[in-house]
């Protein structure tokens, strides 16, 4: 099991292949994988996980991934400028909502680009609008 721990949706290798910066309460040692992808977690600062990945990107796209309060905290702060969100149906009174108690401009200024459905969830790509 311990072993298993270790391992992701990806199985034992991660499809990333760069540093993959965790902003997290529980702090832990760098984890290396397979591959190129390196684990990096780290309790600092919005602004100062984000300077860590966009050093790290070289000017490339810089992703954030994570549940309803991460990502509510990244649009308080303001970096993002287009977003893909995965809706998946969980009965009533279950899961976080992503929009609320966000303050502010909040979500105001995007727009949804495409709407993707399956059985399985709901793809809607917001951007900047």
């Amino acid at each position: 099991m311990a072993g298993r721990a270790r391992r992701g949706w990806w199985g034992e290798e991660p499809p990333y292949r760069h540093d993959v910066f965790v902003h997290t309460h529980h702090l832990r040692p760098d984890l290396p994988m397979p591959g190129g992808t390196t684990f990096r977690f780290i309790d600092e600062p919005i602004e100062t996980v984000l300077g860590r990945a966009f050093a790290a990107a070289a000017g490339r796209d810089v992703c954030l991934a994570g549940g309803g309060g991460t990502l509510r905290q990244y649009l308080r702060a303001g970096p993002v400028d287009e977003m893909h969100l995965a809706v998946v149906p969980v009965f009533a009174g279950r899961g976080d909502h992503l929009l609320d108690r966000l303050g502010g401009d909040g979500a105001d200024g995007f727009r949804v680009a495409a709407l993707l459905s399956s059985a399985a969830a709901t793809h809607a790509p917001p951007v900047p609008g």
